[in-house]
């Protein structure tokens, strides 16, 4: 996501590439035990689908979706009602406020 928005020439390709890695998230989060994880992919899949090109914020609000993911993966966060878990998501939900708002 970082080369999408400082390589505008070869940002679609990067893009395209984000949404195939969140559309994998979405999908495969939960089997692993890790829900909240799939909830950030389908989010993250939502805002990179058919895109050929992002704002220097977009590129921002998906990567905190990546970071989300990496922060539940590490802190192995799989009930998304416990308090660190909510706190993760609002912690995205704020970075996306503030990006794309």
């Amino acid at each position: 996501l970082k080369i999408a928005g400082s390589s505008p020439d070869l940002a679609a390709e990067h893009l395209d590439a984000a949404h195939r890695l969140a559309h994998d998230m979405k999908g495969q989060g939960a089997t692993f035990g890790f829900a909240l994880v799939s909830d950030i992919g389908a989010a993250l899949s939502a805002l990179t689908f058919e895109r050929v090109e992002a704002t220097p914020a977009e590129i921002q609000a998906m990567l905190a979706h990546v970071d989300a993911a990496r922060a539940v993966i590490a802190a192995e966060l799989e009930d998304p009602d416990s308090p660190e878990a909510l706190k993760v998501m609002g912690d995205l939900q704020a970075a996306v406020r503030a990006n794309l708002h």
